[in-house]
């Protein structure tokens, strides 16, 4: 993220927001943020409220609040077209209330100082008797990358009618009125058809509502627009993956994590790619990477993991993974098969047997080839949710019942 002399914030290769003493404008948006892993709508099983509410506070290294600067803090929805965004309190205190339960990316923004990611969670065995769940958030300052985050001059060249138009979808976003977003979207890359931001957020929409091949076109405008933005080149990969253009994706995620060596997303698809290809070693670098930077991240990383050492009968690297899986995710749908897998693997390693290597796996790069409705029917039923496409752990294949035939 890089600032300019009046406090304008940069990330993605636009503008994120300017900055007051106390205020802000919001006229751009972030990176889109896709999920690959196999969540369901929200991921969040057993009794829920209708809504809850999250609380942070903002610390610098060593516990105090920012002083002669005010930090943005923005939420998107993970898998979920949603998006809030506030400013802290002197305190360093900041919420968002009415909250879906569910995963979201926390964004925290601090003026020449960098931007902060990390995923968080809500729901009932997170939240209190209130229904809130509260983090205290360290901020620690980066240095910027060689290959800073630069606005384009296309982008500073976007009228206002048309970043006006994109605050209103923003806004349509926070009351969860999709079409609505996507309206003023669509409006905001006809008056400027260079938008790239905008591009990238109807791509995103289209993603989360698992419209991938729409997905894929408006990312692809994206980069037409802007050629060096990040955002819509790691959402490509996603959407391309999600279609099972598995070889197609790979090398757009490889540049995704060269620009960005510091982004658990990039991490996490291109292991999840690497593990779809049977490349099984540098699935594993990959996805260990990713819970480096993010251990709670939405792409659920631990899972895929857990898989790999099921294969190599290493069941106590996979209860560990199962069991950190279930430490940042208690609420996820998948919980309580976790927890069976959990049993069975322990039942395994009793038995006795030594842990064994997993070399390329010409069973998965054989399924890379096929197509992404095959796949989908293979292992989950072709359910239609944004994890039909990604081989996962094999107690979740085994016992996720056939989603097609409840929705039909």
């Amino acid at each position: 993220m890089n600032t300019d002399k009046h406090g304008s914030v940069f990330i993605g290769g636009f503008i994120l927001c300017s900055f007051t003493q106390t205020k802000f404008e919001m006229i751009g948006s972030h990176r889109a943020i896709l999920v690959l892993a196999f969540l369901v709508n929200g991921g969040i099983g057993g009794l829920t409220r209708d809504a809850y509410e999250f609380r942070g506070r903002v610390v610098q290294n060593g516990g105090k609040p920012f002083t002669k600067i005010v930090p943005v803090v923005f939420l998107q929805g993970a898998t979920t077209p949603f998006s809030a965004q506030t400013v802290v309190d002197p305190s360093g205190r900041f919420g968002f209330k009415g909250l879906l339960p569910g995963m979201y990316t926390l964004i925290v923004a601090v003026p020449r100082q960098g931007e902060q990611r990390q995923t968080i969670e809500v729901g009932p065995a997170l939240a209190d008797a209130r229904g809130r769940v509260e983090l205290t958030i360290p901020f620690e300052r980066k240095p910027e990358l060689e290959n800073a985050r630069e606005i384009s001059v296309s982008q500073l060249a976007v009228p206002g009618k048309a970043t006006r138009e994109y605050e209103k979808a923003l806004g349509r976003l926070e009351k969860r009125d999709i079409a609505g977003a996507v309206t003023h979207l669509k409006k905001a890359v006809e008056l400027a058809p260079k938008f790239a931001a905008a591009w990238n957020h109807l791509g995103t929409i289209a993603y989360q509502t698992r419209n991938y091949s729409e997905a894929e076109k408006y990312f692809r405008e994206a980069l037409a627009q802007d050629p060096d933005s990040y955002s819509p080149l790691v959402n490509l990969a996603a959407a391309l993956f999600s279609q099972g253009k598995i070889a197609e994706s790979l090398p757009i995620n490889e540049r995704a994590v060269d620009a960005r060596p510091d982004d658990p997303l990039a991490h996490s698809q291109l292991g999840q790619n690497y593990f779809r290809l049977g490349r099984i070693e540098e699935a594993e670098k990959r996805l260990k990477q990713a819970k480096a930077l993010d251990p709670r991240h939405f792409s659920l990383p631990q899972l895929v993991l857990a898989e790999i050492y099921e294969r190599r009968e290493d069941y106590a690297a996979m209860i560990a993974e199962l069991q950190e899986f279930l430490r940042y995710h208690p609420d996820s749908e998948f919980a309580a098969r976790a927890t069976r897998a959990i049993e069975a693997a322990r039942t395994k390693a009793k038995a006795g047997s030594p842990p064994k290597p997993v070399a390329r796996d010409p069973h998965i790069a054989k399924q890379s080839r096929r197509d992404a409705r095959a796949t989908a029917s293979l292992w989950h039923g072709r359910s239609g949710h944004a994890y039909e496409t990604c081989r996962v752990v094999e107690f979740c294949a085994q016992q996720v019942p056939n989603r097609a035939a409840r929705q039909a």
